[in-house]
């Protein structure tokens, strides 16, 4: 019985992107000294994940584009996955506005073009969504994850430009992965990278991503951050096995996680 119940709020706080959404917060805490500004962004974060992905669901879940399976978990928890998204909106509002910002213009400018990125993903702009333009789609993911995690926090917390292309690169990882996923329920008016390339081309291409990844990291990072991305790259690759080759559940939480509570963790031993 306890197991069952378990089960049930393991499955929702991962379909409801509850789990996504920590993992996105922990990487701010993981990258950044651990103080009170920091974890005020990261729960911002927190809500700006969960608000964006959940909207995303309930427009696919409104014009009949899920899966099975999450078109019936969808039913059955519509009203609590719609609260989830009016309280992540709220208290985004309620701590942008709230928060003392080093650089405020900067902070909206970067906090609009989110808002556009996460918008436009779904709705029109006035015919078309980002998401169904040629080749922008894991385009649009990757920016919008890089300045979610390295670009705006420069306006709250100060600059950590050396995150930049490492993390870049990596959500890029991660986006291939969801498209190469999604590639036989997308349609082939999208050319996702997957769609455009083979099997093998595609697998070759993130193969090279997760190498230059490793290298740029070494460049860039030193310390926590650094063993923190290797750590995550190793185990990235790995899952990248699971994925390209025995066609496995994509879980980016699961590595984005790693990366955050390794770098906590050397962190708090007094790794720098």
């Amino acid at each position: 019985m306890h197991f069952l119940i378990f089960k049930k709020v393991q499955l929702f706080f991962r379909k409801s992107f509850l789990s996504l959404s920590l993992s996105a917060a922990l990487l701010i805490v993981g990258f950044y000294p651990m103080t009170c500004k920091a974890l005020i962004l990261a729960a911002f974060i927190f809500f700006c994940v969960e608000s964006t992905y959940t909207l995303h669901r309930l427009a696919k879940y409104k014009f009949n584009l899920l899966l099975p399976e999450d078109n019936l978990w969808m039913k059955k928890n519509r009203i609590l996955v719609l609260v989830l998204f009016l309280l992540s909106s709220i208290m985004i509002i309620l701590i942008f506005f709230l928060s003392e910002l080093q650089n405020a213009r900067s902070a909206a400018a970067y906090f609009a073009l989110l808002c556009f990125l996460g918008l436009g993903y779904v709705i029109p702009f006035p015919k078309k969504n980002l998401r169904s333009i040629p080749f922008v789609k894991s385009i649009t993911i990757t920016l919008a994850w890089t300045i979610l995690i390295v670009v705006f926090p420069s306006s709250y917390l100060g600059s950590k430009t050396m995150l930049l292309i490492p993390l870049m690169i990596l959500f890029l990882i991660l986006a291939i992965l969801g498209d190469w996923r999604d590639k036989d329920h997308d349609t082939l008016s999208l050319k996702t990278i997957p769609q455009m390339l083979n099997s093998k081309n595609t697998r070759c291409l993130i193969a090279i991503l997760l190498f230059l990844d490793f290298i740029v990291s070494f460049y860039f990072l030193e310390g926590a951050a650094l063993i923190s991305m290797c750590i995550g790259i190793g185990i990235l690759g790995f899952y990248c096995y699971f994925i390209l080759i025995k066609l496995k559940q994509l879980y980016p939480d699961g590595v984005l996680m790693i990366i955050a509570l390794s770098a906590i963790i050397l962190d708090s031993i007094g790794i720098h």
